[in-house]
C-alpha cells in the first residue's frame, strides 16, 4: 500500500462540492469509520454549509500541485466526488492518484438520462452548441451555475434567467436577471418560477440527481436543452454514497492487513 507505516490513522481525501460528498463525509464520521476525513472544496460558494470532519478551500495548482499535497499530506486515498462537469479537477485527480499509485474512486451520481431515458432527446454535446442552437429573442431559464455564462455571451436577442447561491456578474452584453436562491425547490415553486418570468427555453446540464425543474418544464411543455456530462476518467467509479462507503471499509482493512504483515516480518 501507498506510503510509510502510519502511526496515526490514515487520511482519506474526498474531493468534495457535491451532496454525494457530503453525505460520504458524514457517514464515514458517525459510523466511526477509522480514518481521518479531509474534504477540499474548491472555494466558488462564499458560504458552504457545515461539513462533517476538517474542510480544505481553494485549489491545489494543478496535478503537481495536487501531487505534493497527497505525499505531504500523507493521504491514504482520494474519492473524487466533484460535480459529473468538474471535469480538469477529476483528470488532474486522475493522473496524480496514477503517478503516486495511490487508490482513487470517483463517486459520481447517475445521470438524468440513465434514470429517465426519455430525457436523452434533449441532449446536446455542450453548452456551445446550446448557445448557437437558442432561437432568437427567446427567453431562457439558465440553470447552468455561473462558471459557464460565457458560452451565451453572443447571444445578445436573448434574455436569460439564472439563479445562483451567490450573485454573478453577466458577461459585458448578456442581458438578463440573476436571482439568489438556495436549493430545496418544490416542483410548483420551479413551474411558478418558469410562468413568473415567461421562460420560453430551460437550459440546463446533465447533473443527475433529484431536479424539479426539469419535471416543471415538462408539465408547462417548454422546450428543453440539456448539455450532456463530459466522461469520467478511467478507473473504478460507483454511483451511491454506501457503495463508496463499501471501498473505503474494504481499503482500510486490507491497509491494516498488509500493515499487520509488514510488521510480524520484521
Amino acid at each position: 500500500m501507498h506510503g510509510s507505516l502510519r502511526a496515526s490513522l490514515p487520511k482519506l481525501l474526498i474531493l468534495g462540492g457535491t451532496q454525494e460528498a457530503r453525505a460520504l463525509a458524514q457517514k464515514l464520521i458517525e459510523q466511526a469509520v477509522p480514518v481521518a476525513v479531509i474534504t477540499s472544496l474548491a472555494g466558488r460558494t462564499d458560504k458552504p454549509r457545515p461539513l462533517a470532519g476538517q474542510v480544505r478551500r481553494g485549489g491545489f495548482g494543478g496535478t503537481d500541485g495536487l501531487k505534493h499535497y497527497l505525499q505531504a499530506e500523507n493521504i491514504t486515498a482520494v474519492i473524487d466526488a466533484t460535480h459529473p462537469f468538474a471535469a480538469q479537477m477529476s483528470q488532474q485527480a486522475f493522473t496524480a492518484c496514477t503517478d503516486l499509485h495511490m487508490p482513487r474512486l470517483r463517486l459520481e451520481r447517475g445521470s438524468w438520462q440513465e434514470e429517465t431515458p426519455a430525457l436523452s432527446e434533449f441532449l446536446k454535446p455542450s453548452l456551445a452548441c446550446i448557445a448557437a442552437d437558442l432561437p432568437a429573442s427567446a427567453r431562457v431559464f439558465l440553470a447552468i451555475g455561473r462558471q459557464d455564462l460565457a458560452a451565451f455571451t453572443g447571444q445578445r436577442s436573448c434574455w436569460f434567467l439564472m439563479r445562483s447561491l451567490s450573485r454573478p456578474a453577466f458577461p459585458q452584453g448578456v442581458q438578463g436577471k440573476c436571482l439568489v436562491q438556495g436549493p430545496g425547490r418544490t416542483l410548483y415553486a420551479e413551474m411558478a418560477l418558469l410562468q413568473a418570468h415567461r421562460i420560453s427555453v430551460l437550459v440546463t446540464k446533465d447533473s443527475g440527481g433529484p431536479d424539479h425543474k426539469i419535471q416543471a418544464a415538462l408539465r408547462l411543455k417548454i422546450p428543453i436543452m440539456i448539455a450532456q456530462r463530459p466522461p469520467p476518467p478511467p478507473g473504478l467509479g460507483v454511483k451511491k454514497v454506501a457503495a463508496a462507503l463499501d471501498w473505503i471499509i474494504r481499503l482500510l482493512a486490507q491497509e491494516q492487513t498488509s500493515l499487520s504483515n509488514h510488521q510480524h516480518a520484521l
